[in-house]
This record gives structure tokens, C-alpha cells and sequence, in this order.
């Protein structure tokens, strides 16, 4: 009979000491690389809770005041780290005994830009419309970065907000002339800016900036507009903020409107100019330009509400005795004047 050998691999030989080491190494590169992944996970888990948390809190105190609960208004007061939904007319009028709290362990929040210290905001919906008080950006830190923000619009609609660009061509834009001082232009495809005396021309615009939240950062805003013809040496324009309504149909030298002259013929304008002016040349090269105006803390005033926005006066800096002349595109010619604005939280 024939004898068979069978041969068994040891079962005794162990990891040779490179792969013992291999294998804590792979261990530790795993373990060192998810812990960014699980605090930016972390982090994003307690702004998005805290956010969504008063998301419902707000919309449900508005909806409790549009439906008449109770025949009381109901509110939330925002504090830095802690927001209160209360019911009465206001936040110091209230009955506490109806409040409900809720405090952030390491969130903080701001309002329109600013980080709450101190006295809080309280935001009010009227009794039957649910109207809100106070609009703009609520906004959330964590160790003083901004993560994340929530608007609240004049209805009281809610929606998140981002960062971003916006380009906008005027609602309205005409000029104005001293020497037909009953003449509207707001159809004409030039906006015209002279300086001769007896015979000015000055350009007017109105940009609408609704679109932009309130409670935005203007990082940067500029206005352009393309030249058509010119004449003279340089000149410098000026921009002027307008503090009355006009209409582009009607608008002219002594009217603002066809019921309504202004207090000034010629536009009823502050005398210092906007932010900035932009001085003019003559094109030599016979290639008319975009010019443009640094007007980023005009836009940020008026966004944010401590301007009116009745639009601007252009006009030459110097008004005189000289026939230099700019004259420029307006939106019923070949090129639209724009502003382009740049915004953040």
C-alpha cells in the first residue's frame, strides 16, 4: 500500500513588524482624517437644528396672529444666544407666563449685520394680517464665523440667503434741460450732461434695489455708462442722490412730475455728491468709453434704509461758461446704463 505524505503550512508564523506598522499607520490616517469630516458634520447638525428650530417658531407665531388667536398679536424676541416666542403686543408687554425659551449651547445669533449684544430684536406679527414689525437678516455664528442666514421679508415670508451679484439696468433714466425747462426727454435714447450756463443738461436715473436683502454688506457697487459723444477737454461728472420721486414720462427741468414742480428748478438734489465722481476724457483714440462710478456706499445706504432711493442727478461738476458736453447711452439706446453690485452677510 502506498503511503501518501501530506504536507501543512505552520499555523504558528506571526505579522512581520512592516505590516504590523503598515497597518497602524492605515488605521491612523483613517481615524486622523474623519475627525474635520465629523466636526464640519457636527457643526452643520447644530446651526441647521437651531435654524430649523426657530424657522418654526417664527412661522408659527405668525400664523397664531393671522388666524386671531387668543385676539393677541404673537412675537419672537432675538437675543444673542437665546430667542424667546412670546404672545401679546410686544415683547415687554407680554404675558411671560406664555413665553417659550430656547437657549443656543454655541450658536449666537445677529440681525442685519450685526451681532446681538445687549438689547435684543423683537420681531412682532400684527393681530389678523401677521404682518412682521421688523425685516431683514437673521444671522448665525459659531465661534464668531457666520454659518448660515435667514431672511424675512416685509410679508413676513422667510427664505435662506446667499452671497452674490447682482446686475441691474435703471426702471427709469432721462435728462433735463434749463433751456426748454418744460420739456421731458424719458423716451429720448441719450442721457445728456452740459454745463453752459443758461443751458444746462443734466442726466437723471433711478436704479431699483429691492432685490437685494436688507441688512446685506455692499462689498462693491459701480455704476456704467457708455459715452455716445463728447466734446471739450476733461471734465469732471458728478453724481448727486435725488430726494424727490419723478416720473420718466414727465420729468423737466422746473417738474418732477406733471402735478409736482421741484422745490429747485433743475432737481431737488443734496450738493455734495455720491460717494464718488469720475472724471471724463476726451476719447482720442475716436472710441467712445464705459465710465464708471464708485457708488458702493450710496447702494449700502440705500439698502439699508437710511436713504431714501428717489435715484440720482448727473451733472458736470463745474457748470459754467464752457460747451464741453458728455452725452451718453440711456436704455432706449444701443447700450443700457448698469450698476453691478456685489453683496454679502
Amino acid at each position: 500500500m502506498r503511503r501518501r505524505n501530506y504536507f501543512f503550512a505552520s499555523c504558528t508564523d506571526g505579522f512581520t513588524l512592516f505590516e504590523v506598522i503598515l497597518v497602524l499607520a492605515i488605521v491612523a490616517f483613517l481615524a486622523a482624517s474623519s475627525v474635520p469630516f465629523y466636526g464640519a458634520l457636527q457643526k452643520f447638525s447644530v446651526i441647521d437644528s437651531g435654524k430649523t428650530g426657530l424657522e418654526h417658531e417664527i412661522r408659527l407665531s405668525q400664523k397664531k396672529s393671522l388666524f386671531g388667536k387668543n385676539n393677541l398679536g404673537y412675537g419672537i424676541y432675538l437675543e444673542a444666544n437665546r430667542y424667546v416666542s412670546y404672545q401679546g403686543n410686544s415683547y415687554a408687554t407680554r404675558e411671560p407666563v406664555y413665553d417659550h425659551e430656547v437657549f443656543f449651547d454655541s450658536i449666537h445669533l445677529g440681525f442685519n449685520g450685526f451681532a446681538l449684544t445687549g438689547v435684543g430684536v423683537d420681531i412682532h406679527f400684527a393681530l389678523s394680517t401677521g404682518l412682521p414689525n421688523n425685516t431683514g437678516i437673521i444671522i448665525f455664528y459659531r465661534f464668531s464665523q457666520k454659518e448660515s442666514i435667514l431672511a424675512i421679508n416685509s410679508f413676513g415670508v422667510l427664505g435662506e440667503v446667499n452671497p452674490g451679484t447682482i446686475t441691474l439696468a435703471p426702471d427709469r433714466d432721462s435728462y433735463i434741460f434749463q433751456g426748454s425747462s418744460g420739456s421731458n426727454y424719458g423716451s429720448g435714447t441719450q442721457i445728456q450732461v452740459y454745463p453752459w450756463s443758461g443751458w444746462h443738461r443734466r442726466g437723471i436715473l433711478y436704479f431699483d434695489f429691492s432685490g437685494i436683502p436688507k441688512g446685506a454688506h455692499i462689498d462693491s457697487a459701480y455704476l456704467y455708462l457708455k459715452e455716445v459723444a463728447t466734446y471739450g477737454p476733461s471734465r469732471t461728472i458728478n453724481l448727486h442722490h435725488l430726494n424727490r420721486a419723478w416720473k420718466e414720462s414727465e420729468v423737466s427741468w422746473s417738474k418732477a412730475t406733471s402735478l409736482s414742480s421741484w422745490a429747485v428748478a433743475g432737481g431737488d438734489f443734496d450738493a455734495t455728491p455720491v460717494a464718488s465722481t469720475q472724471t471724463i476724457n476726451y476719447p482720442s483714440s475716436g472710441t467712445f468709453r464705459w465710465d464708471q462710478w464708485n457708488i458702493k456706499n450710496e447702494v449700502e445706504a440705500m439698502v439699508s434704509e437710511t436713504k431714501n432711493n428717489d435715484g440720482w442727478i448727473l451733472r458736470d461738476s463745474i457748470e459754467d461758461s464752457s460747451q464741453a458736453y458728455w452725452y451718453f447711452s440711456s436704455k432706449e439706446g444701443a447700450d443700457d446704463p448698469y450698476v453691478v453690485v456685489n453683496y454679502s452677510f
